[in-house]
């Protein structure tokens, strides 16, 4: 190890040989003596001693304090020598920060302890620097940021580079920023950050937190700080290290794996969940000692007690006997061939409920192949079993229904071309069901129907129709005609794409017969009807014209009008089937055409059209024939009574015939401005045979008769159509 060597500094040469030998005595090196402070200044700069022993009186300009100063920047430590004891020299040598200070004369044991114990100061300072150089240059390569804030002013002191790639921010931003960390901390941890810092001063917290920051580029980090707190001799916080790890990448990773969790979780409970809904369990199953581990589910599906240890032993009891050798089967063949089995069973739960199950399991074995467990899933399948069964009962129903039917029951594809015909078909046309799948339905047709079929088809499927009927001539397989009535739907897809059509067919030949036959009796029997209308009409105009040649041989003015109207009533009876001869409905008479026909004839009758006005409001209804001839007679009775008694001599005016309906009812009113009745004259006193006829054909309708004389006379009678009653 080489020795301390140490720079001289003393301008008495006898003073300073002395100096030497007893700092070469203690073993160290004195390169050089220099006897001013300028020599002392070009030495040390040349030599680099590792102290300097300077007189602080020196010749020249200047003493050994100001040559210190001059030196400092090279961080020599310096030892003053001097004789001056003064409190200013000490003062002013104060300033230089000295490692000691000797008085001359001085005691060689004292001169030795001050040599010593600046050499320690030396070599401890020197270690000192070493260590803080080391320091930096770890602080300077470190993934961390480290920093030292003073609690005074919260500046810092130091902030190694890792910081620019933690924060953003250059350490020279920390240096003219105080407290810039705190500036930079997520808004949500503020208040954290904050009341974590105060109990770190209180010395009442852990000494590492975790929390976010927001860096100069806007991104988010998650840091955490490890702080260390610097007090002074009084134990006062005065200032606080600590250290940032960006633990973003954990933090990143513990998010994921929280997430997984969270998915794991919710994938077991969706599971559970699933298990439920589709009532299906899990199970496990030990093959050397049969002991059974299974899902919750499973003890629902088995009607077992939930939780309860369970041993196969226990489970075959709820199989029926069969049913239990077609599981044991399924067992041993699977895993002698080592396969999968899946199998459906009835079984009987301990309440006594039957259920049916859907079970599957496969053989687990080990590296050499032994079978080890049973591993699978067992399903409640009651409810679809019973569908099942109610399905094959309604296939079973249908299919008889299909086969004892009397129409033919059949489907074609888009093309016309028979996929599925009932075995009525050998019935209806002479072919078994077999003979006509395949073949197209324009086969059976006659050949000029299969154009009308096969377009009125196309408008089943273009105009949107899903049900059409059709009536077709047919060819059986003899060659016998028939009339097929064929009923057809049309078939499409959950796609709406159409493929076909389904229907039934039904041999309506003989009924299209009958009703041929039927339809011709009726239009016979129509004719015989109008020529019966007819000629009673004719008769009922003989009488007329009979009654007429009478009149003209009468002088009696009362006997002419009791026969004109005696003709009326046969003209009212007549007009009636003359209507009923126009019209194609024999049961129901427009009341329109009638009145108004009825009307024109009794002014005619009279020649009263020269000098009373008649007034029809009659509205657009349809009576039957048993209610229109009293009506009619009514009509002819008050209107003649009006025309002969109403207007005598020339008198003009005008009769008003309304017939209207009044909810379920019918309202009719003659109404006339004639002469009037007599003041004491009542309806029901009367006997003329007009108005008894009247009374009487009111009854017949059901009705009611009132008679009003206000300046006017008025009759209002209100009656129900009469219900046809059968003839026959």
């Amino acid at each position: 190890m080489s020795k301390i060597r140490i720079l001289l500094v003393e301008n008495e040469g006898i003073e300073a040989m002395d100096i030497k030998r007893e700092l070469e005595s203690m073993g160290y090196h004195v390169p050089y003596i220099a006897v001013n402070g300028k020599d002392a200044i070009k030495m040390a700069e040349k030599i680099f001693p590792d102290l300097i022993l300077m007189d602080i009186m020196l010749p020249g300009k200047m003493d050994g304090i100001e040559v210190s100063k001059k030196l400092s920047h090279l961080n020599i430590p310096v030892v003053y020598l001097t004789a001056n004891s003064e409190p200013s020299t000490f003062e002013r040598a104060k300033e230089t920060d000295p490692y000691g200070y000797i008085i001359k004369p001085f005691d060689s044991k004292e001169f030795m302890y001050t040599i010593e114990i600046a050499i320690n100061k030396l070599k401890t300072e020197n270690k000192i620097r070493a260590m803080k150089n080391e320091f930096k240059l770890i602080t300077d390569h470190s993934s961390d940021m480290i920093y030292n804030m003073n609690l005074s002013d919260m500046s810092y002191d130091y902030v190694n580079p890792a910081a620019e790639k933690l924060t953003g921010y250059s350490p020279a931003e920390f240096y003219s920023s105080n407290n810039l960390l705190k500036q930079v901390v997520h808004p949500d941890f503020k208040n954290s950050y904050h009341e974590t810092f105060i109990k770190l001063l209180d010395g009442g917290v852990e000494t590492s937190l975790e929390y976010k920051i927001i860096t100069k580029d806007g991104d988010e980090k998650w840091l955490k700080e490890r702080n260390n707190l610097e007090t002074d001799f009084n134990g006062k916080p005065v200032a606080v290290s600590g250290v940032l790890t960006d633990i973003t990448p954990q933090k990143t990773a513990q998010q994921i794996f929280e997430s997984l969790q969270k998915d794991c979780k919710a994938d077991r409970e969706r599971f559970e969940m699933a298990q439920k809904v589709a009532m299906m369990g899990i199970w496990e199953n030990e093959l050397a000692t049969n002991d059974l581990k299974w899902s919750d589910e499973m003890y629902k599906i088995l009607g077992l007690p939930i939780d309860t240890e369970v041993n196969l032993n226990d489970v075959v009891e709820i199989f029926p006997e069969e049913e239990l050798k077609r599981f044991h089967e399924a067992v041993e063949e699977s895993i002698i061939n080592n396969k999968p089995y899946s199998n459906d069973y009835r079984i009987v739960r301990p309440d006594g409920e039957v259920r049916y199950i859907h079970d599957e399991g496969k053989v687990i074995r080990d590296e050499n192949g032994e079978a080890l467990k049973m591993f699978g899933s067992t399903q409640d399948i009651t409810s679809r079993k019973k569908a099942e069964i109610a399905l094959a009962e309604s296939e079973a129903k249908f299919r008889k229904f299909v086969e004892t039917t009397p129409d033919m029951i059949w489907e074609i594809d888009a093309q016309g071309t028979f996929k599925y015909i009932s075995p009525q078909s050998l019935q209806i046309m002479g072919y078994t069901p077999d003979k006509l799948i395949g073949t197209k339905i324009f086969e059976l047709l006659k050949p000029e129907a299969v154009d009308d079929v096969r377009n009125s088809f196309m408008d089943h499927v273009n105009k949107g129709q899903y049900f059409k009927t059709l009536v077709v001539p047919a060819i059986d397989r003899v060659g016998n005609e028939l009339i097929l009535e064929i009923r057809s739907a049309k078939v499409v897809e959950e796609n709406t794409q159409f493929i076909g059509f389904e229907g039934i067919a039904r041999d309506i030949t003989d009924i299209t017969k009958a009703t041929n036959q039927l339809i011709n009796s009726v239009n016979e029997k129509n004719i015989l009807l109008k020529e019966i209308h007819h000629r009673v009409k004719n008769n009922m105009q003989i009488i007329s014209s009979l009654l007429n040649l009478q009149i003209e041989h009468l002088n009696d003015e009362n006997a002419i009008n009791s026969l004109k109207e005696s003709q009326n009533r046969i003209i009212t009876m007549a007009t009636l089937h003359e209507k009923l001869y126009l019209t194609s409905n024999f049961s129901k008479i427009n009341q329109t055409e009638y009145i108004t026909s009825l009307i024109r004839g009794l002014f005619l009758s009279y020649t009263a059209n020269s000098r009373v006005e008649s007034v029809l409001d009659i509205e657009s209804l349809d009576l039957n024939m048993e209610t229109s001839i009293p009506c009619g007679l009514i009509i002819n009775e008050l209107v003649t009574n009006s025309l002969v008694h109403g207007f005598p001599d020339g008198m003009e005016g005008t009769i008003r015939v309304s017939l209207k309906t009044l909810g379920d009812m019918y309202e009719l009113r003659v109404v006339d401005d004639g002469v009037g009745i007599p003041k004491n004259m009542h309806i029901e006193d009367t006997n003329t045979l007009g108005l008894e006829l009247v009374k009487s054909l009111v009854d017949q309708l059901d009705g009611s008769m009132e008679l009003n004389s206000n300046g006017k006379t008025e009759f209002i009678i209100v009656f129900s159509e009469i219900e046809y009653k059968e003839r026959i």
